[in-house]
């Protein structure tokens, strides 16, 4: 992605609009390319399911750090080598999405399984949502329980809550990646931890989906059944 020229003014507002009145959103799937069974299952589950997206190469853990370090982006001592190539990965989406002005997109990690009518789901919720809103997580990870709480009797599609881990599947404005990006510029824990805080401290206007759309099948531990791959992160 890094060796495209950037798109002139003209050609950001033409796909800006794309993105705006599209019934489907654009979507982007990190893959980790070395992964056998995580391609097996991009390309016949995701693609299948999701034929418009565009399929993203991972950055691989002995790259990470070296890739960042380049970018000018300011590593702390002590964050794991899977941590920061799924950082990495997720700042060159962010790029894409910034470089070409889309105005929203949906950005999946490779483990994701996508529940029956996922895309009439995200159009649904992205009409409901705030015009201003900057990130909304398709997927909670270890505080279900907590969600799920906070999910009972509601009418909406999303709720106000930002959870500590889940960054497998979300959906993100222009402005939202833009403010990510800023954020990025240094590493300093679990990217789904430093995004977590971007919302408590009201830096990342953040929600959730109070509907499950999808499944994660790359758990640490078995959280619903269904787990297939070892976490890359941890």
């Amino acid at each position: 992605m890094s060796g495209r020229s950037p798109l002139k003014f003209s050609e950001r507002l033409v796909e800006f609009a794309r993105s705006l009145f599209s019934s489907e959103l654009p979507a982007f799937v990190i893959l980790l390319q070395s992964s056998p069974a995580r391609r097996t299952h991009v390309w016949g589950h995701t693609k299948r399911l999701l034929p418009h997206c565009e399929i993203v190469s991972a950055v691989e853990r002995e790259d990470a750090r070296g890739r960042l370090e380049a970018e000018g982006i300011q590593v702390s001592d002590g964050v794991p080598a899977g941590k920061l190539a799924c950082s990495a990965s997720h700042i060159a989406v962010w790029r894409e999405i910034v470089r070409r002005g889309v105005a929203c997109a949906l950005v999946l990690e490779d483990d994701v399984a996508l529940r029956p009518g996922f895309s009439l789901f995200v159009q649904r919720l992205k009409r409901q949502l705030p015009r201003d809103f900057d990130l909304v997580h398709l997927y909670v990870s270890y505080d279900r329980k907590e969600w799920r709480r906070k999910a009972v009797g509601t009418k909406q599609l999303f709720l106000r809550y930002a959870p500590r881990w889940g960054r497998s599947a979300y959906m993100v404005s222009l402005q939202g990646a833009e403010k990510l990006l800023a954020d990025f510029r240094t590493i300093s824990d679990h990217g789904d931890v430093q995004m977590a805080r971007m919302a408590q401290q009201g830096r990342l206007l953040t929600f959730c989906a109070s509907k499950a759309s999808v499944d994660n099948l790359g758990q640490t531990r078995m959280t619903y059944r269904g787990e297939q791959f070892p976490s890359t992160v941890w």
